[in-house]
């Protein structure tokens, strides 16, 4: 999980970067909402949760016998 939220806030800070620079190019105001990053990293961390939960309920030898 902590993973997860940290490649939210790098995803999100890359994302910003990037905007900021287009932004500056073009001569442009951004803005970066807190609901909507705060929505992201949940649904990042939603992702990242279920496959693995999931996952941790497989035996093993029956997970990769249909590998």
């Amino acid at each position: 999980m902590v993973l997860t939220i940290l490649d939210g806030l790098i995803g999100l800070g890359f994302a910003a970067l990037v905007v900021g620079t287009i932004g500056n190019a073009m001569d442009l105001k951004e803005t970066v909402s807190l609901g909507v990053a705060m929505g992201r990293i949940g649904f990042s961390a939603g992702v990242g949760i279920l496959p693995a939960n999931k996952a941790s309920k497989l035996d093993p030898f029956e997970a990769l016998r249909y590998d």
